[in-house]
C-alpha cells in the first residue's frame, strides 16, 4: 500500500500522545475513519468522482467536434481557468466592480527590506491590519495559506514564499461560494449554485483531550489522520466544557471545510450583484466565486459582499458536496455543468477565440504540477 494512499484510508497515522486515548481504542477509530472515507463520496480522491463522467466529455468533445474547445469558455484566462491563471491578475480584472477584498503582490524577487517596505505601506492602508491573508499566487486547494496574525508571521511567510505571495485582506463574516454562468450570446448571467463554507468543529467536555474529541467525533473522524497531523501540538489539550474548536482553518474543502448547499438563500437581489461585478471581466462566462460577507441578510440583499477569489472552468459547483446529496446528485450537477461548459466553449470559438491544444495544455499542466 502506498503512502498516499495508505495515509488516506486511515491505516497510516501513528501518532498518537494524549494519556486519556486508548491505543487500541484509537486504532479503532482510524480504521473506521478509513472506512467512512471509502462509503462517504464527499470524502473521495478526485479520479473515482470525475472517471465516471469520461462518457460526457467524450460526447461534448463529438458533439462540438473538439476535446479542447473547452479551454475557451472563459477567454480572459490563459486556459479558460484550467492552470496557469493567476489569481491576481483575474482579481485585477474584477477591481472595479469595487467588489474584491483589496491586495497586494510581493514578488519572490524582491530583497527582504523591499518586501517590508511593501508589506507595511499595505497594511497601514487597512482599517484593521490583521488578520491578514497570504497565499501563493498560483497555489491551488487552500495550499500555502496563511492567515496571519502578526508582522512577524507575514516576515517568516514572506521569507519561506518560493513564488509571489499575495497579501489580501481578511474579510470577517461568513464565506460562500458562489458559482455563476452567462451564455456568451445571453445578456444576463444566473447564480446556479450557492455554498455555505462551513467548520468542522468539536466541543470540549471539560475532560476529554482534543485528541479524543476529534477521535470520537462521528464527522471530525472521517478526516481524523488531516486532523491530527494539523493540530499535532495541541492534541492534549483538555478544552473546557462548552468550549467549541474549530479543526479546519481555510474554507477548503480538502482542509476539511464542511460544505453545505446553500442554495435556498437566492434572490434576484443576489443575482443582479454578481452578474453586474462579472461583467467587469471581460471574456469571463463561467466559474465560482469566493466571497465573504457579514451576515447572510446582506449577502441576499447583494450586499457588502467581497471577492476574495474566483476560479475559472475547472473550478466545482461545491454545494454538491452538502452531505445530504448522494454520488448520484454529483454526478448529474457535474456532467450538466460540463456539457453547458464546452457549448459555451463552442460559441466562443465561433467568435474567434482559439482553444488550446492537448500539448500545449498538458505541457502548462506539467510545469504548474512542478511549481506546487
Amino acid at each position: 500500500m502506498g503512502n498516499a494512499f495508505g495515509k488516506w484510508v486511515g491505516l497510516q497515522y501513528g501518532g498518537g500522545v494524549a494519556d486519556d486515548v486508548d491505543p487500541e481504542w484509537r486504532a479503532r477509530r482510524l480504521r473506521y475513519s478509513g472506512w467512512r472515507r471509502l462509503v462517504r463520496w464527499e470524502f473521495w480522491p478526485t479520479l473515482p468522482i470525475y472517471l465516471p463522467l469520461a462518457p460526457v466529455f467524450l460526447w461534448c468533445a463529438l458533439r462540438y467536434r473538439s476535446l479542447m474547445v473547452v479551454t475557451v469558455v472563459n477567454p480572459g484566462m490563459p486556459s479558460g481557468g484550467f492552470v496557469d491563471d493567476s489569481k491576481s491578475d483575474i482579481l485585477e480584472k474584477l477591481r472595479p466592480s469595487g467588489r474584491i477584498a483589496d491586495f497586494l503582490v510581493i514578488s519572490d524577487t524582491l530583497d527582504a527590506g523591499e518586501q517590508e517596505v511593501l508589506l507595511d505601506g499595505f497594511l497601514a492602508k487597512l482599517e484593521k491590519p490583521y488578520p491578514v491573508v497570504l497565499k501563493p499566487e498560483m497555489g491551488e486547494r487552500g495550499r500555502g495559506v496563511l492567515i496571519a496574525r502578526s508582522r512577524e508571521e507575514c516576515l517568516e511567510y514572506l521569507r519561506a514564499a518560493e513564488c509571489s505571495t499575495i497579501l489580501q485582506e481578511h474579510v470577517a463574516g461568513v464565506e460562500y461560494g458562489v458559482f455563476y454562468e452567462r451564455a456568451p450570446e445571453e445578456e444576463k448571467g444566473k447564480i446556479t449554485g450557492i455554498t455555505l463554507k462551513g467548520k468542522t468543529e468539536v466541543t470540549g467536555d471539560g475532560k476529554s483531550s482534543l485528541e479524543k474529541l476529534i477521535l470520537g467525533d462521528e464527522r471530525a473522524v472521517c478526516l481524523a489522520p488531516l486532523f491530527l497531523e494539523m493540530h499535532a501540538e495541541s492534541l492534549e489539550r483538555v478544552l473546557e466544557e462548552g468550549e467549541v474548536f474549530a479543526l479546519n482553518k481555510l474554507g477548503t474543502h480538502s482542509q476539511g471545510s464542511l460544505f453545505l448547499d446553500a442554495g435556498d438563500l437566492w434572490t434576484e437581489e443576489l443575482e443582479e450583484a454578481v452578474d453586474e461585478a462579472s461583467r467587469h471581466f471581460e471574456g469571463f462566462y463561467l466559474g465560482r466565486y469566493d466571497v465573504r460577507v457579514a451576515s447572510a441578510e446582506e449577502f441576499q440583499r447583494g450586499e457588502g459582499w467581497k471577492i476574495v477569489e474566483l476560479n475559472g472552468v475547472t473550478s466545482e459547483p461545491t454545494h454538491m458536496y452538502d452531505p445530504k446529496h448522494s454520488v448520484w446528485y454529483a454526478w448529474k450537477t457535474l456532467a450538466a455543468q460540463w456539457c453547458r461548459a464546452y457549448r459555451y466553449g463552442a460559441q466562443n470559438r465561433a467568435r474567434g477565440h482559439e482553444p488550446l491544444s492537448l500539448a500545449t495544455l498538458w505541457k502548462r499542466v506539467r510545469e504548474h504540477s512542478a511549481r506546487l
